[in-house]
């Protein structure tokens, strides 16, 4: 009787102790042991979880003139976490075309096969030209939200880059330089205009002097000679 009771629990306790088990292995939560989430869980197993980053770019000027944008921004996309084609901790670029939209490579969610701590992706963009002033919504870094599947899963992530434009007031400035410069070239001709009546300074007083000294000598000489053949005699000149 007490074999018979002993067979029973002993029955009783393995069926539990084997439903458990299956239960555990289909949900990934194999007791309390963990593995990290790395490129070596990728294929057939679903325990790591993947998702991706989509970056949709907009461009924002304001003034004028509006200079042409780039035709890509680049996104630097980095975590702690393994990146599951390569098997190291993430760092990606990612090409986005201007006013569009593109996506990192898969990423894994969650940082080991436990599911307790997501991965924490940080973001910044490089090369952008000077002046543009990015900005991320949401905040860097983030979360990939998950799907309850093993791949799929997404994180919406708006880049708006902005620019302001100051250039009309230099424009103006150098409108008034211009037409400074002309006057000031304009003024000299105006001047120059006196040095045209030199040849007048010729008959000057000093010129008329002297023509008036000339005819006074030669009316006294004239006169002189008329006063002396007056005098003569009639005899002599006959």
């Amino acid at each position: 009787m007490k074999r018979s009771l002993g067979g029973l629990l002993c029955l009783l306790l393995g069926g539990v102790l084997l439903v458990t088990g299956l239960r555990s292995g289909a949900t990934g939560d194999v007791g309390d042991v963990s593995q990290p989430c790395s490129g070596g869980n990728i294929g057939g197993v679903s325990l790591c979880p993947t998702g991706t980053i989509t970056f949709t770019e907009t461009t924002q000027v304001t003034g004028t003139p509006v200079p042409t944008p780039p035709a890509t921004w680049t996104v630097h996309v980095t975590s702690s976490c393994d990146d599951p084609l390569t098997g190291n901790p993430v760092a990606q670029d990612v090409t986005v075309p201007n006013n569009g939209a593109q996506s990192t490579t898969a990423l894994f969610v969650f940082d080991d096969t436990t599911h307790n701590t997501n991965c924490s992706y940080a973001f910044t963009e490089t090369g952008a030209p000077a002046g543009y002033t990015p900005t991320f919504t949401p905040v860097s870094p983030a979360t990939i939200p998950w799907n309850e599947s093993s791949s799929g899963s997404n994180l919406p992530v708006a880049l708006v880059n902005a620019l302001t434009v100051t250039s009309p007031t230099p424009t103006a400035t150098a409108s008034r330089t211009r037409t400074r410069t002309a006057t000031a070239t304009a003024e000299p001709t105006s001047s120059a205009a006196p040095s045209s009546q030199a040849p007048v300074a010729n008959t000057g007083p000093h010129e008329q002097v002297r023509a008036t000294v000339w005819i006074g000598g030669a009316l006294c000489v004239l006169g002189l000679v008329l006063l002396v053949a007056a005098r003569r005699p009639r005899g002599v000149r006959e």
